[in-house]
C-alpha cells in the first residue's frame, strides 16, 4: 500500500528498495508507471493550456478542463489502488499492469 502513497515517487522507491517480495515489487512498478504517466500528462495537458492562452483562449480552457478531469480519475484510481494493495490484492491497471509484470520479476544481483 505504501507504494502508492505519493503516486510515482513512493513506487519508485519501493521499487529501488524491495528486492524479495514479488507483490510489493508488482505494486511498485505499477504504481511508478500509471501515476508517473498520469503526472505527465496532467503537466502536458496543463502546459498546453498555458500555450493556447497566447493564441488561442478556448483551447486554454479545453487543455485545463481535460487536465482538470484527468486530475480527478487519477485521484480515483489512486484511492481504488491504494484500498485494493490494503486488502493484499493484485489490482491491474490497464497497460501499466502487463510492464508490471514482467518487470517486477526481473532478477536482481544476489547479495554475498
Amino acid at each position: 500500500m505504501l507504494a502508492y502513497l505519493g503516486w510515482w515517487v513512493t513506487g519508485l522507491i519501493f521499487w529501488g528498495v524491495e528486492r524479495r517480495d514479488v507483490l510489493v515489487r508488482f505494486h511498485a512498478v505499477q504504481a511508478t508507471i500509471a501515476f508517473g504517466a498520469l503526472a505527465l500528462l496532467i503537466g502536458l495537458l496543463g502546459f498546453l493550456g498555458l500555450l493556447m492562452l497566447s493564441f488561442a483562449p478556448r483551447g486554454f480552457t479545453f487543455f485545463v478542463a481535460a487536465a482538470f478531469v484527468v486530475w480527478v480519475g487519477s485521484v480515483v484510481l489512486w484511492a481504488v489502488a491504494l484500498w485494493q494493495a490494503s486488502q493484499g490484492k493484485r489490482l491491474r491497471i490497464p497497460l501499466a499492469a502487463e510492464l508490471a509484470e514482467s518487470w517486477s520479476r526481473t532478477s536482481t544481483p544476489s547479495s554475498s
